[in-house]
C-alpha cells in the first residue's frame, strides 16, 4: 500500500509542478503551423530587405 501512495505522492507532485510552471508562464504553448510560416515569411522579408 506505501508504493501506492509514494506512487500518487509522486503524480501528485509533478502535476502540481506542471500547473505551476503554466500559471506562470513557463512553458511556452506550442505555435501552430500558420503562425511558425508567418514568423518565417517576416524572418525572409527582413532578410531580403537587409540584402536589397
Amino acid at each position: 500500500m506505501n508504493s501506492m501512495t509514494s506512487q500518487n505522492d509522486s503524480d501528485y507532485e509533478i502535476i502540481r509542478s506542471i500547473q505551476q510552471k503554466l500559471i506562470f508562464g513557463k512553458i511556452v504553448p506550442p505555435k501552430s503551423m500558420a503562425e511558425i510560416f508567418n514568423e518565417l515569411t517576416q524572418e525572409l522579408n527582413q532578410l531580403n530587405g537587409e540584402l536589397a
